[in-house]
């Protein structure tokens, strides 16, 4: 009787344009089901609540139903892992609950809980490099909000802390934090454990921080050798990124069968921008990355972790600092590296297109940002424009 009442009641307040097949679910269909870059949605004809999301890889089931005018969907697990038949006994007993008005998904599950489940898959499968989300959700989310129920986590609340954090941190910092939340309230909305985020109304902080710091030409030659000579992962990690314009992320993940040594380029799978990218380099770089390869013992990761097995180094921050403070450079950050490398490629080729595309930028206006000429190359420029 509870499944015909919710599934009249569910049908009539369903949105009827969207793209939903009904089929009778069993192993045969669902073994079945074609792959979806979208994800294809698939309702049971047995229990309408009871939904199958077919990704490229996944078949997920869904209880879906709408509840006091509000819709309500809670992931049950995968096919095959969970069977037909204990899905179709985990929809039928939140029916129950629902009926029963005990049914808390949305109220009972902590921040961990909903970070273990939803945030967390959802960051690894979309982000190469999850370092620094990982970083900032444990230092300044869980530790703070990670007990606490979704129902507890309101705008007062989530407001006053952004507030809280911006008197000792950067506004681009607090943003990184705000956003990580805003993730996290999205994929519970997308998956039916919010209606609507607490913060919604809250603003990201004004970010006034375009950097244009870069290497004079000197201390360009003076951190290469720096480099070269420390000799650690971290400190060949930076090399690349000053001699090759990479990214740090892009750089500390590379793998040794990504670089061709034939061709002399490295071959980036999946970027910033999600694009495949093609990176030379020259004949010195080369030898110095053979020098570190033979000397590592590199034989899968370019830049193996000491302390864990089979990952790549940190950031190098620290390798940074030693180098800069030895050479009493000031006023840098890591990503400068990047920038110096553009700056460099403008003045000795003129032409910011290249540049751009060296740097694997979808717009010439990101481009611009990273490559400007120095003063004395304006300067040189100017006069032999002059002449």
């Amino acid at each position: 009787f509870l499944v015909f009442f919710f599934n009249l009641l569910f049908l009539k307040y369903e949105n009827k344009n969207m793209p939903i097949i009904d089929i009778v679910f069993n192993q045969k269909t669902l073994s079945s089901l074609p792959s979806s870059e979208k994800g294809q949605e698939y309702r049971d004809l047995s229990i309408p609540h009871l939904r199958v999301f077919r990704y490229k890889r996944t078949v997920t089931f869904i209880f879906k139903t709408c509840y006091q005018y509000r819709e309500i969907r809670e992931k049950l697990g995968n096919f095959s892992y969970l069977s037909i038949t204990q899905a179709k006994a985990m929809v039928t007993e939140r029916l129950y609950q629902l009926h029963q008005n005990v049914y808390e998904y949305n109220k009972s599950l902590t921040l961990n809980q909903i970070v273990e489940r939803v945030y967390l898959p959802d960051l690894t499968l979309n982000k190469r490099n999850t370092q620094s989300e990982r970083s900032k959700l444990n230092r300044y989310v869980l530790p703070r909000f990670g007990t606490l129920k979704l129902s507890q986590l309101n705008h007062a609340l989530l407001s006053t802390y952004f507030i809280e954090l911006r008197s000792t941190l950067a506004p681009s910092t607090v943003n990184r934090v705000m956003a990580i939340f805003k993730k996290i309230f999205s994929l519970c909305i997308e998956q039916g454990i919010l209606v609507r985020s607490p913060i919604e109304q809250i603003r990201s902080f004004p970010e006034h921080n375009q950097r244009t710091a870069t290497l004079s030409a000197q201390d360009h030659q003076r951190f290469m050798v720096a480099c070269l000579k420390d000799g650690s992962c971290g400190a060949i990690a930076l090399y690349l990124s000053l001699m090759t314009g990479m990214r740090i992320g892009e750089v500390i993940n590379l793998r040794v069968s990504d670089i061709d040594f034939t061709r002399r380029v490295i071959t980036l799978k999946k970027t910033k921008n999600n694009q495949a990218h093609v990176v030379p380099f020259t004949e010195e770089i080369g030898l110095n990355l053979q020098r570190h390869i033979k000397r590592q013992h590199c034989t899968t990761l370019l830049f193996p972790s000491s302390k864990r097995a089979g990952q790549p180094i940190a950031i190098p921050r620290y390798a940074f600092h030693k180098i800069c403070q030895a050479l009493k450079i000031t006023g840098i950050v890591i990503h400068d590296l990047r920038r110096t490398f553009a700056t460099q490629m403008l003045e000795r080729s003129n032409d910011i297109h290249f540049v751009g595309q060296l740097l694997n930028h979808n717009s010439i206006t990101t481009t611009l940002r990273y490559a400007r000429y120095s003063k004395p190359a304006m300067c040189k420029q100017y006069h032999q424009l002059m002449h």
